[in-house]
């Protein structure tokens, strides 16, 4: 018998995920793949004792990536505008390479739809790195063997920031959340209904309803006197209308915590319940925590600094205004720092001439 040639298994160590036909968004740590489903029929025929099986319309599975903040612009603003309610369908493929960066399979889809967005758990003592998982459900797929062909390596909306779930901060209109030292895992879901429609063999798929998860932080008893008031006053007493509702954001910093990487901004924020942690006797080395858990009515993300926020660690404010006259253009400002005021004015006359004051308050 002749030898036949031998073809090696393969590692895929690489998985690259593009976009619009051939633009990279950028490798992935994880895929995990769906399948093109057939729906399985069985019907009684005649007097046979068995059934007759065969194939309905299929449906394309989701796809599960998991990602750092390498990807590029286009795919999170995919996200973003998917938190919005904003139907966005994309075509795209998952390459897999080999250890020499060859083509060894790739999944082609079309017309994907994103369903859930998972932020990690934001721990305080964590040490591992933190990656977003995305899953998404296309309505057609092909799997390619070998395709062939060249693609490029992705492109990066800049270098990449190592995101970890210990460097996060969480601001709310009127709390300090620098004592908040966890966050629990948050998914947004986008369900979606299949559909037939006329002739066509595969399922469609149509967006129905956001659902966006209640908040669950975690921090130190010492502070916690505002948020027990908040408590006592939106559940207890009852004052939990629109007006009474608060706004904040939870932001992602670099390590060195110079660098907004992507925030969350929470809208419509208002408490559910707060509660001590379990105490013990034997665990006096334990630092007491209080756990409160937060609805929020609606989400938005955003790739980068914060659109809104508020609470003690929120932007200060500032306004500047400017004239001219016939003795020249002034220009004047004032800002608000960290309860200190800062205003001034500069003039810079018809001749050349630049003059200028300005003063600094401190509040009680």
């Amino acid at each position: 018998m002749k030898d036949m040639p031998l073809e090696r298994s393969f590692v895929g160590r690489y998985f690259q995920l593009l976009l619009d036909g051939s633009d990279p968004a950028g490798f992935v740590r994880s895929v995990e793949y769906g399948g093109i489903k057939g729906e399985l029929l069985a019907q009684p025929v005649g007097g046979q004792p068995w059934k007759a099986k065969h194939i309905h319309n299929p449906t394309c599975e989701p796809i599960t990536v998991q990602v750092g903040l390498s990807m590029s612009h286009a795919f999170f603003d995919w996200i973003a505008k998917s938190w919005a309610g904003e139907v966005t369908r994309k075509n795209g493929s998952i390459v897999t390479y080999d250890h020499d960066m060859k083509v060894v399979y790739e999944f082609e889809f079309q017309d994907a739809l994103i369903l859930e967005t998972t932020l990690p758990a934001l721990d305080a003592t964590s040490k591992e790195p933190g990656f977003l998982t995305v899953k998404f459900q296309p309505e057609r797929g092909e799997h390619k063997m070998h395709p062939g062909g060249s693609y490029i390596h992705a492109r990066t909306p800049h270098k990449q920031k190592l995101f970890t779930p210990a460097d996060f901060r969480l601001d709310i209109d009127g709390l300090n959340g620098h004592r908040v030292t966890k966050i629990e895992q948050i998914t947004v879901k986008q369900n979606a209904k299949p559909m037939t429609c006329g002739p066509d063999w595969m399922y469609q798929l149509e967006p129905t309803s956001l659902e966006y998860p209640n908040v669950t932080v975690t921090f130190s008893m010492i502070g916690s006197k505002p948020w027990f008031e908040w408590h006592k006053d939106f559940v207890v007493d009852g004052n939990n209308g629109p007006g009474t509702e608060k706004t904040g954001a939870i932001v992602l910093l670099s390590q060195n915590h110079q660098e907004e990487l992507f925030s969350v901004e929470l809208k419509k924020l208002g408490i559910v319940n707060i509660t001590p942690e379990k105490s013990d006797a034997a665990g006096q080395e334990v630092i007491r925590r209080v756990k409160a858990e937060l609805y929020c009515e609606e989400m938005a993300f955003h790739f980068g600094a914060p659109q809104q926020g508020g609470g003690d660690t929120a932007q200060p404010g500032a306004s500047a205004s400017a004239s001219a006259g016939p003795a020249g253009v002034t220009v004047s400002g004032e800002a608000n720092i960290g309860g200190v005021e800062i205003s001034g004015s500069v003039t810079v006359g018809a001749d050349g001439s630049v003059s200028g004051s300005g003063s600094i308050g401190f509040g009680d």
